[in-house]
């Protein structure tokens, strides 16, 4: 009786902290069952005073599958951790341990969402530990499509070290990977797993491997580990003899797998660990642990300019590689000398390519080596230049599901060399050469207007173009209103032209109805925005308003008959309708800034209310159409041979 009242008792508490197949509101948060795990705890005792007696053994098996499959699950949650199915993590374990191709069976699972983080960390450590399992961390095979060899590597590699943060995988599992990797393919390990910054951090798995690795007497791994990053330098080749003896293991390493990286077409993963190796070894040179500017200039100028753009391309993000006297700066350096000394066009862009991407790394490394006006144009025309030709390559990417280093690379250095030297590239653009305006609108249509673009650097260089056109609208409230508003007019121009040539070229690309309509939403808005920023910008002083009024409220005194949200959607309705066309509309040119002529106009009338002088304002706005208009009607003329 004692028996049978302790396992009803425990049932009962186990079935209250299951839940019941009940709607749970979206927003609500389960409670944590108190009373029923206090319950637990007392029917555990009284569990514990009865579980030697005979009548125990024949009661316990129905009630160990209602604890283990309910109590002891939910009971796992509710201390913050969720539970593991085991059973699933073995299923997986069989399913990418079993035949070839079990690294990309792996790397697919890691992506699902069939098993919960906590599951994928269970099995990582199952994978890591076990004599079939390690096998399969180092053998990616897939080559189709074009570098979905390397994506997968690199989702084994950002796998291990979660598991290594959130504590699934630890330093004692690290030896025995180690062990049972052996001393040859424990280097590309150490080498695949800085595919992802994050594991070469202090602290991260990079570095425990090494350690690993280096207890265990393999100086070769650890070298490879810790010349990852230049945290990991500092922290574990603390001399310049270990820093040499580093480098001289590195370059051993680089040496034997050259050959097969040069002749490998795609990003696998033997080529990727083998550009990784190369930054290690410009991370060790520019620390004067290991080649001289003149000797790596020799090397690289060995591998070509395709593999050094891979190791660049890798370099960028790894934390600490961006500063003056940087591995970095050392690639640009030996990129700039190598861009000189060709003869043939092709080979001199890419090499320039190299430069750039190092030198546009950081804004301390932009003012440092871009020093100068022409520096900084040839950078940005070098850079555009290169975003037209990797065009097609974003949008296959795009469509196939695959990763890239070089068009990411070129959209961020662009998006950083017109942060730093973004009035400098305006003033050229504007000043009144058509070629150096067609060069931004070229720019423009590459960066902020191409659906395959990063959003943060879009954001940072439209920011960068408010800037402008607030300081030149500012400029033309206190001087020279004909140079400043021909300015501003002008870029609104050029804005609208890439504008209409992104989205014209978006629609022939094959993208998704969805995709399609929002990038087109996102463009109209941003120009929008833009316009309305002019706006705002123009409602200064002289107008008795606030030159930094937000939108709504401006157009709200602006235009009291009309609901400010409304006018403003009918515009960004109007523009998105037409820069849907597949063709160009010869009328286009005429009434995008009607918005703004309006706003114009309600200023001169107030301002003349006032008895205000409205002279200025006349003049930015006339300027504004006149900078405008030098813009378009050419372009128009082009596109439609009228």
């Amino acid at each position: 009786m004692q028996i049978s009242n302790t396992l009803n008792a425990i049932r009962n508490a186990a079935a209250r902290i299951v839940p019941q197949k009940k709607p749970v509101p979206a927003q609500a948060k389960p409670a944590v069952a108190t009373q029923p795990k206090a319950q637990i705890q007392d029917a555990a005792r009284r569990f514990a005073q009865v579980r030697n007696t005979s009548a125990f053994e024949g009661q316990v098996k129905d009630f160990s599958k209602v604890l283990g499959t309910s109590a002891a699950l939910k009971a796992t949650a509710a201390t913050g951790k969720r539970s593991v199915d085991q059973q699933k993590v073995d299923h997986a374990y069989d399913a990418v341990t079993q035949g070839p191709g079990g690294a990309d069976r792996l790397a697919h699972t890691l992506q699902s969402h069939d098993l919960s983080p906590e599951e994928k960390r269970a099995l990582i450590n199952k994978v890591a530990t076990t004599k079939d399992g390690v096998h399969v961390l180092t053998g990616v095979e897939n080559q189709h499509p074009r570098n979905r060899a390397y994506d997968n590597q690199k989702i084994i590699s950002s796998a291990l070290g979660d598991a290594y943060r959130h504590g699934a995988l630890n330093d004692d599992n690290l030896r025995v990977l180690h062990d049972r990797l052996g001393p040859d393919a424990s280097k590309d390990f150490a080498s695949s797993l800085a595919l992802d910054p994050r594991n070469v951090r202090p602290g991260g798995v990079t570095e425990a491997f090494g350690r690993q690795a280096n207890a265990a007497g393999d100086k070769d791994s650890a070298a490879i580990a810790f010349s990852s990053s230049n945290s990991l330098i500092e922290r574990n080749l603390k001399t310049p003899e270990a820093q040499r003896d580093a480098f001289n293991r590195v370059k051993s390493y680089a040496d034997a797998n050259k050959d097969a990286a040069k002749e490998s077409e795609v990003a696998g993963p033997r080529r990727a660990d083998f550009t990784l190796a190369l930054g290690n070894l410009a991370r060790l040179s520019a620390n004067g642990n290991g080649f001289s500017q003149s000797q790596f200039q020799d090397y690289v100028a060995g591998l070509g300019d395709t593999l050094t753009n891979e190791s660049i391309t890798r370099s960028l993000q790894v934390p600490g590689d961006k500063h003056v006297g940087g591995p970095l700066e050392l690639f640009g350096k030996v990129s700039e000398n190598l861009a000189a000394k060709q003869d043939d066009a092709g080979d001199k862009q890419d090499w320039k390519v190299n430069a750039a991407l190092s030198f546009t790394s950081s804004k301390e490394l932009i003012h440092a080596d871009l020093n100068s006006p022409q520096k900084a144009q040839d950078a940005f025309t070098t850079l555009k230049t290169e975003l037209q030709d990797n065009y097609d390559d974003a949008k296959i990417a795009h469509k196939e599901g695959y990763g890239l280093l070089k068009y990411p690379a070129l959209v961020q250095g662009s998006a950083n060399l017109f942060e730093a030297k973004g009035k400098q590239i305006l003033d050229q653009a504007t000043g009144g050469d058509p070629s150096k305006a067609a060069e931004l609108k070229d720019f423009l249509r590459e960066t902020v207007f191409s659906p395959y673009s990063d959003n943060g650097a879009k954001q940072r260089i439209q920011g960068t173009l408010h800037d402008y056109i607030h300081d030149n609208l500012k400029a033309a409230r206190s001087g020279d209103s004909g140079d400043h508003g021909r300015r501003v007019g002008t870029l609104l121009g050029t804005l609208q032209i890439a504008a209409q040539e992104g989205v014209n070229r978006a629609g022939k690309d094959g993208l998704s109805e969805a995709d399609r309509e929002n990038f087109i939403k996102e463009t109209a808005r941003g120009f929008v925005s833009t316009v309305i920023g002019v706006a705002a910008d123009s409602a200064g002083p002289e107008a008795g308003f606030a030159s930094s009024v937000a939108t709504d409220p401006l157009l709200k005194k602006l235009l009291p008959d009309t609901d400010p949200q409304e006018l403003q959607q009918q515009y960004e309705n109007e523009f998105r309708n037409e820069l849907q066309h597949d063709g160009v509309d010869t009328q286009q040119g005429q009434h995008k800034l009607d918005l703004l002529e309006r706003i114009y106009d309600k200023l001169i009338e107030r301002t003349e209310q006032r008895g205000g002088n409205p002279d200025r304002l006349q003049d930015t706005r006339d300027t504004l159409g006149q900078g405008y208009e030098n813009v378009v009607s050419p372009w128009l003329t082009q596109q439609t041979g009228n």
